[in-house]
Parts: structure tokens; C-alpha cells; sequence
């Protein structure tokens, strides 16, 4: 029997031998990637201006902010993203405005809050009556796209209102082998995990993963256009779980052999394998880097950088325990909401800085707005942040609020003066939180409501904020979830 294995094991490498002399020679190559020229510093020349540039707008799913090396972390994670932030503008305060996907992300569309336009559960779908961000691109004369990795961000659920081109990921082998991984992980680890390495060796073997088929698609729908003006919105998904980073991005573990699987929302870990879980996640943050610094290349190459703004943020962040809980979508704590916010705007005239004012990811739409000079709406909530980039000390907004519409309550929250107050509405009552964010960003130690000042402006605001989101709703339709859209969101853990 064993001669037999390897007879066909040699078999298989002799026919795959032609394909990895061809990728050699080709030098592709998924190893660690730094944009080979420095990002072309902003030009202090004031006649320069933004109308006819192009808009490329990132979202990394699931990517928290103070685990990039640019927000300060100890661990060199996102090299490309460092340099487009020291040649750009970079928010040192951003928040979601919501704990997942669907939301956070009709929320950047619209530049409203979940409470308005009312996203928030998985047959919801963003209605018709709101204009979204590709639709007031494509009035305004651009070509249109959405390429997307998560099946949130589907035409099922109104994401592509004034979008010429949709591409989705979803169809691949990696999601049906996500599915079938979590099937087998409920009875079996063992088996879960041979599979986990299958999926690895498959996906990467064949140099594609869903980032590779977006960056591809792009690329030839720029080639379709001509290049000619266009706004075009990535969402990436990862570093989404299940955390498995490609071969040459697994380098920040200590002990690689641990194996840790997914983890459920009650379950503690050993030290060792909570820093094994970490240093998956910072592997993936690392190779979605490179996919980022791939593009700011490709960009180059094609003289596109000097003409397009760039955009990076998160829909949301990721919990690793840090308040005895994983994943996302079920609290309002800063490691689900501090998302990073970065703007590369080619020959502004205002100096790259850092800006530690507190804004929102609803004010990204109105600010790419602003700076092609298109017109928003009184509708949108969010606000202008350009004179911030000309170092403006104007507070654009005193506080920034996320929300979680549930059908048992609300959850919200509003950051503001300094503190973040948080409002847990159920049928078995009310939970009141309050922090000190200059003291404690980490949410470690709950202040005392009674003793505690700005408690009752934030929760008086906070009341206003909501009841405001909510008397302009616009009611969000309801779909029937086909069976596949309903294996692609267990696949990503929101169904059971």
C-alpha cells in the first residue's frame, strides 16, 4: 500500500511539475510585499484639485485598528497601509457604526445610522429609497463597481444600487469547504482540521484565494473601461474567521503546530492558544496588506496612483476574549468598533498629518463627495471631513454612535468628551455602561453612573441620537433567503 501512495503521489508531482516551473519563472510569488517605490509624497501645490480624480474605497472586514503597525502596534502587520497612512491622512478615532457587516456597511453606503436605514437582520436588504454612495458617483459621470468577498455585500441586499458592474466571490471552493468545516468541527476536531489543511494546500497551491479573484476582476474591468473615471469599492474579507493566512504570512506564532479551530462565543482558551489564534489573525492582517500594497503597485504601473484618492477602513473589528467573548456582532465594545480610517489624496495641498478628532464611517461618503465635488443631502448624517485634512481645529462632530437594532431592543452607543456611555435595551431591562476613554480605551473598569461626569449630557444625547435615527427610518425590505445565500452566511458563522 505504500509504494502504491507513492507511486501516485509521484505521478501527481511530475503533472504538476510543468505548472510550478511555470509560476517560478513568472515569479508570482505570495511572499512579503512592500510597494517597491515610496507612495509619491502629497505636493504642496494649491492649484491642484480633486474633480476629475479617480476613487478606490477599501474595506477589510473584520480589521481592527490597533492592530495595525500605522495604529501603533507592536507587530509589523500592515507595511503598505503604513505607507499610504504617513503619505496620507490617517484618523486615529474611527468608528463603525455598527458590530457586523449588513449594517456597518449600508451605514457607509447611506450616511446614515442602522437605526434609519433599518439593515440590521439577514433577510434585510438596504430599500430602494435611499441614494447610495455608487449611485451619486455614477450621477455624477463615473463608472461604477463593487467587487465583494463577503456575501453580505451582495446584490440580494441592495448593494448595488448605481453600481454598471457586481462581483461576488462567493461561488468559490473555499466557501464550500468552509461549510463543510463547520460541519464536521461540531463533531469532530480531528477531522475539522485535516480539512483546514486541505483547504490551505488547495487554495494556495493553485496561487488563488478569493483576494486573487478580486484583484483580478478589477483589473479587467478597469481594462473594460478604458480606465476612464470611476469609483470602485473593494470589500475584502480578510481577515474574516476562519483565521489561515497563506504560506509566508503564518510568521508571528511561537508555537505554529498548536492547533485552535473556531472558537465558540463562551469558550476560554489556554494562553498558548489564544497567542495561536492571535498570530493567525495578525498573519492574515499581513497578507491582506499585500493584497492592498498590490494594488497601490499595479496603480503605479499604470499611472494611476497620481490621480485616484484612496480609502481604507473596516465594516468592524474582531473580539479575542477581550471581554469573554469571539468574533463580532454581539457587544459594542472599541475592539468591534475602533476601525481604521485612512485617506491617500495625490497632490492635495495639504500636509499628510494624523488626526485625532472622533469621527464616524458614515462620514467617508460625504467626504469623497466633497473632495470630486459632487453634492450630497441633508439626508446624509455624515459629515465633511475635508477641513480636517487642512488642519482645521473645528470639532466636524462632538460624538460618534453605533447601533445594533435587535427585536428585542436596541443596543447603542454614543463616544463623546471624552467617555463612552453604552444603553442595552431588552425586555428584562436596561444595562447602562460607562468608560473613561482617555483612561481606559480598553474598556477594563466601569465607572460609577452616580459619580461619574458627562453621564447624564451622553445619556440624554444618546436618547436624542436615537430617537432622530429612528423617526426618519426608512423600513428596509425583507427577502427570502435562497438555500445557497443561506450556506454562504453559516459558512461566515451568522446562521446556525
Amino acid at each position: 500500500m505504500n509504494i502504491f501512495l507513492y507511486a501516485i503521489r509521484s505521478i501527481i508531482f511530475l503533472i504538476l511539475l510543468p505548472t510550478m516551473l511555470h509560476l517560478v519563472a513568472t515569479n508570482i510569488s505570495l511572499s512579503f510585499h512592500i510597494a517597491s517605490e515610496p507612495i509619491e509624497p502629497i505636493k504642496n501645490n494649491r492649484q491642484q484639485k480633486t474633480n476629475d480624480f479617480n476613487v478606490l474605497f477599501i474595506t477589510i472586514d473584520t480589521c481592527r485598528a490597533d492592530k495595525l503597525s500605522c495604529y501603533g502596534f507592536d507587530k509589523v502587520t500592515s507595511p503598505n497601509m503604513d505607507e499610504l497612512a504617513k503619505n496620507g491622512y490617517i484618523f486615529d478615532f474611527a468608528f463603525s457604526a455598527s458590530n457586523w457587516t449588513r449594517p456597518a456597511t449600508a451605514s457607509i453606503f447611506t450616511s446614515v445610522y442602522p437605526g434609519t436605514h433599518q439593515t440590521n437582520r439577514l433577510a434585510k436588504k438596504i430599500s430602494n429609497s435611499f441614494r447610495c454612495l455608487p449611485e451619486r458617483f455614477k450621477n455624477g459621470g463615473y463608472h461604477t463597481a463593487v467587487f465583494s468577498a463577503n456575501v453580505n455585500i451582495s446584490p440580494d441586499f441592495g448593494f448595488d444600487q448605481g453600481v454598471d458592474f457586481f462581483y461576488e466571490t462567493t461561488q468559490s471552493f473555499s466557501l464550500h469547504l468552509s461549510i463543510l468545516y463547520r460541519s464536521l468541527s461540531h463533531f469532530s476536531s480531528f477531522a475539522a482540521n485535516r480539512l483546514f489543511k486541505f483547504n490551505q494546500r488547495k487554495m494556495y497551491a493553485d496561487d488563488m484565494t478569493e483576494e486573487d479573484a478580486i484583484y483580478s476582476s478589477f483589473m479587467q474591468w478597469l481594462q473594460n473601461i478604458k480606465y476612464e473615471k470611476f469609483f470602485a469599492y473593494i470589500h475584502l474579507n480578510t481577515p474574516h474567521s476562519a483565521y489561515d493566512p497563506p504560506p509566508g504570512y503564518d510568521i508571528f506564532a511561537e508555537d505554529p503546530g498548536i492547533w485552535v479551530g473556531r472558537m465558540e462565543p463562551e469558550e476560554t482558551l489556554s494562553e498558548k492558544k489564544l497567542q495561536r489564534l492571535l498570530s493567525l489573525y495578525y498573519g492574515e492582517i499581513l497578507y491582506v496588506d499585500f493584497v492592498v500594497g498590490n494594488i497601490i503597485e499595479t496603480f503605479r504601473e499604470l499611472e494611476l496612483l497620481d490621480k485616484t484618492i484612496i480609502v481604507i477602513t473596516a465594516d468592524h473589528g474582531e473580539e479575542f476574549y477581550d471581554h469573554k467573548a469571539w468574533g463580532h456582532r454581539h457587544s459594542l465594545y472599541n475592539e468591534l468598533l475602533h476601525v481604521p480610517m485612512i485617506f491617500y489624496i495625490p497632490q492635495y495641498p495639504y500636509a499628510p498629518r494624523r488626526i485625532r478628532n472622533i469621527v464616524s464611517i458614515i462620514d467617508i461618503g460625504p467626504t469623497l463627495l466633497a473632495l470630486v465635488g459632487l453634492p450630497g443631502d441633508a439626508f446624509m448624517d455624515g459629515k465633511n471631513l475635508t477641513p480636517l485634512f487642512q488642519g482645521s481645529s473645528e470639532k466636524i462632530r462632538t460624538s460618534a454612535l453605533a447601533q445594533q437594532i435587535k427585536r428585542d431592543g436596541i443596543r447603542s452607543t454614543i463616544i463623546g468628551d471624552g467617555y463612552k456611555y453604552i444603553q442595552l435595551d431588552s425586555p428584562s431591562g436596561k444595562i447602562e455602561l460607562l468608560f473613561n476613554m482617555d483612561e481606559d480605551f480598553k474598556e477594563k473598569n466601569r465607572l460609577g453612573l452616580d459619580t461619574a461626569p458627562h453621564y447624564q449630557n451622553l445619556k440624554r444625547e444618546l436618547a436624542q441620537i436615537n430617537q432622530y435615527t429612528l423617526s426618519k427610518k426608512i423600513d428596509a425590505p425583507e427577502i427570502t433567503l435562497s438555500h445557497q445565500k443561506k450556506e454562504e452566511l453559516k459558512a461566515l458563522g451568522y446562521l446556525e
